[in-house]
């Protein structure tokens, strides 16, 4: 990690809401955003959460998932596509390792860099209506972790 954790922290949080703005902005939206230092379970604990089922997944369907939730409009934004979404993913990964001084960054360092990560789906046992984005991600080399939850509901 070469910059200090709160600068870490402000990339990643600015990073998600800008990847799901409409859900925000434009709906009925809400995101919140932690950093911890620890694991995938004490960010998700952070945001409150008293009790979680997790699943880790591969780096690949949680970027996907990321680039679904910057492509959408959620409930009632504007659809922005699938560029859109694709671009704010792959910021969002830069922000995760430190890297937008350095953008833009090479596709083979980002793609080695979601590797070295840890990524997990997350629910508070609840059911998931309307958009979500439940996402923790940890850094095992630094020991530091994020928890995204982002849901827009279509009422």
């Amino acid at each position: 990690m070469r910059g200090g954790a709160d600068q870490l922290d402000d990339d990643v949080e600015l990073a998600v809401r800008h990847l799901i703005e409409p859900w925000t902005t434009a709906s009925n939206g809400r995101c919140d955003v932690v950093c911890v230092e620890g694991g995938a379970g004490d960010a998700i604990g952070a945001l409150g959460v008293r009790r979680a089922r997790a699943c880790e997944i591969d780096p690949g369907t949680a970027l996907a998932w990321v680039a679904w939730a910057g492509a959408n409009g959620g409930a009632h934004g504007r659809r922005r596509g699938a560029a859109s979404g694709r671009f704010g993913a792959w910021w969002l990964l830069a922000a995760l390792g430190d890297l937008l001084e350095d953008w833009p960054v090479a596709p083979d360092e980002l793609g080695e860099l979601a590797g070295e990560l840890r990524w997990l789906r997350w629910n508070a046992f609840e059911p998931e209506i309307g958009w979500n984005l439940r996402l923790a991600v940890e850094d095992p080399d630094e020991r530091v972790s994020w928890a995204i939850a982002a849901s827009d509901e279509a009422e």
